[in-house]
């Protein structure tokens, strides 16, 4: 009886040692078949992104190169991608209240729950370099979905909006052009990217 005991573990301990054998294997050979760019786009999908959403038209072209510079920065970092919302087409007709009440209906739309939702508002909080370095960093830990930093349109945001941000963010008591303010906006991320990362480009 012991000795069919004795004979029944054996046997399972040499069942699970081939079973792991053969697991340890699979992820060696996986480890060869993909490369360094398959590796790479893996860990981009399981990485939180970044959402630029800007009301208004599209770049202007002395402000294009610029911001799809940085854009282009930002993404060695994270995923990235900019969405421009265009305003209402009757919008000469509109009051003020109507046309943040049409831009709000789209934005709306378009955030998801998991989403954090970060307006540029001048009534918002200022933030050193190194705060919103912390901030991204601390959302990336938390293992956020996305990010996505707000820019309003000529008129600021309606309320509806308002209170679905997580954050409110000044860059500055100075009033600047939104066109402007995307090229600043890209240019912080990447420069707050480079702090995480203890690169040589931010200057305390």
């Amino acid at each position: 009886m012991l000795y069919s005991i004795e004979l029944r573990s054996q046997r399972a301990a040499k069942i699970i040692n081939n079973c792991f054998t053969t697991v340890t294997s699979a992820i060696f050979i996986l480890n060869i078949i993909l490369d360094d760019n398959s590796l790479a786009n893996c860990n981009k999908i399981c990485q939180m992104k970044i959402y630029f959403w800007s009301v208004g038209k599209a770049h202007e072209p002395y402000l294009k190169e610029g911001v799809e510079l940085f854009t282009k920065r930002v993404s060695h970092y994270y995923p990235v991608e900019w969405r421009i919302f265009a305003p209402a087409k009757n919008a000469a007709v509109l009051t003020q209240d109507q046309m943040k009440a049409a831009e709000s209906s789209l934005l709306l739309a378009a955030l998801q729950t998991e989403d954090t939702l970060v307006v540029l508002d001048e009534n918002g909080k200022q933030w050193s370099s190194p705060q919103l370095a912390n901030f991204i960093e601390q959302k990336a830990n938390e293992s956020s979905k996305n990010i996505i930093f707000l820019i309003g349109g000529a008129y600021g945001l309606h309320e509806n909006v308002l209170k679905k941000c997580a954050y409110r963010w000044s860059l500055s008591k100075l009033v600047f052009p939104h066109q402007i303010v995307r090229l600043i906006l890209a240019e912080q991320i990447y420069r707050a990217c480079t702090i995480i990362r203890n690169e040589k480009y931010h200057h305390s």
